[in-house]
């Protein structure tokens, strides 16, 4: 039985999908290399703990914890059996960041049919091999931020300038976000500007983890990010912006047995048919200093 146990465990770790297995208390018994790779959690550092103790914490698009909803599918699966699909969840990476992820949970019986458990696949949502070939193409042009592991101002600079062309051509509507943190100076003042980094880290991987494929998010300067945003409309922009607000403001990271989070402000607006990158420029981050005004951590469009 032992021999079986550690077949079916080397088995479980070859594979890229993160799995976990637990208990009916919610317990984590077991958890795959794949698992590890996708959160940055070991297996020694999770096993024995409950999935919603700081570890996975899955949020939905909008921000609300489904570990604190009727929304958790490990949950719905202790209490019905039933196999449970969620095509989209964000989950808490160890670097404080947040992964999109398509889960889908079953349930583990006994001898007798009773449900004693339940297991958790899980894969991030965008393509990996994809991904991968986008910044291996950032790294050669030298446009990609060393700090945070995205695209620096210079490859923002020549998308906008891309989608600029592209508007006043063809029309082709696209909106752009001007996004900076919030009281990101009491950071690094109070834990040093290594905590400072991996905060902006932190930011910098939800914000372009939660975009589309073909959104361009690029570091600024400072604590200050663009997401520029193809084919949308003034009402979608804002729920992108909105969106991001709320998935930033659930990501945290440890340091020191204390929790660094941190929150935006955003000033966004749809590029006009007169607008130069100055011109679009200038209005985004007058919105963007309008929401430091009115109290921080809120999205303002223009």
């Amino acid at each position: 039985m032992d021999f079986e146990k550690e077949a079916l465990e080397k088995l479980l770790d070859s594979l890229q999908d993160g799995i976990y297995l637990i208990n009916r208390d919610k317990q984590i018994t077991f958890w795959n290399r794949g698992a590890e790779r996708l959160t940055g959690y070991t297996r020694a550092e999770v096993q024995g703990s409950g999935c919603w103790q700081d570890i996975l914490v899955h949020v939905a698009e909008n921000g609300l914890s489904l570990c604190e909803t009727t929304g958790c599918p490990a949950l719905e699966t202790l209490r019905t059996g039933e196999t449970v699909e969620t095509e989209l969840a964000y989950l808490h990476h160890k670097q404080g960041y947040r992964v999109p992820v398509t889960i889908r949970t079953s349930a583990l019986r006994d001898a007798q049919g009773q449900v004693v458990g339940a297991a958790e696949i899980f894969s991030e949502k965008l393509s990996r091999e994809a991904t991968e070939r986008e910044l291996e193409q950032l790294r050669t042009l030298a446009l990609l931020d060393p700090v945070t592991g995205i695209a620096n101002r210079r490859y923002g600079d020549v998308q906008l300038q891309k989608c600029l062309d592209q508007h006043r051509r063809y029309q082709w509507p696209f909106g752009l976000l001007f996004i900076d943190l919030d009281h990101f100076k009491d950071i690094n003042d109070t834990c040093g500007h290594e905590v400072g980094d991996r905060v902006l880290g932190m930011v910098a991987q939800t914000l372009e983890k939660s975009t589309r494929s073909f959104d361009h998010v690029a570091r600024w300067g400072g604590e200050e990010f663009v997401a520029i945003l193809a084919n949308v409309d003034r009402a979608t922009l804002k729920t992108v912006a909105e969106n991001l607000r709320a998935l930033v403001q659930n990501s945290f990271l440890e340091h020191e047995g204390n929790r660094i989070a941190v929150t935006l402000s955003i000033g966004g607006s749809m590029c006009r048919q007169d607008d130069t990158i100055e011109t679009l420029l200038r209005r985004v981050d007058n919105l963007m200093y309008a929401c430091k005004e009115n109290g921080r951590n809120r999205v303002t469009i223009g």
